[in-house]
């Protein structure tokens, strides 16, 4: 008898081997993720969850190594940061420059 988790990423369940290797995955990842300066602008649930979401959108995409996995996840939530600070600047400028 196996042991599944249920989700929501386009399947119900991940078999408990799957569920293994995103435990950890989080782990190693969350050790960086944790006390990243770029990420901690994000309170520690919201960096945890966007973590766990990572991990299993890249597991579904077959991605089952741990290590590859959390190295993929880091990298994925820094570039999302990236992006977000960007638009966040390119948004109050434009406001700044609608109201001059």
């Amino acid at each position: 008898m196996t042991t599944t988790t249920p989700l929501n990423l386009g399947r119900d369940f991940f078999d408990s081997a799957e569920t293994e290797i995103l435990s950890m995955a989080f782990e190693k990842a969350w050790a960086f993720v944790e006390f990243d300066l770029m990420l901690g602008v994000l309170d520690a649930s919201e960096r945890q969850s966007r973590l766990a979401r990572c991990l299993m959108a890249l597991l579904k995409q077959g991605e089952t190594d741990s290590t590859s996995l959390a190295n993929s996840a880091i990298k994925t939530l820094r570039r999302n940061r990236q992006s977000e600070k960007q638009r966040v600047q390119t948004s109050r400028r434009k406001s700044w420059a609608q109201a001059q």
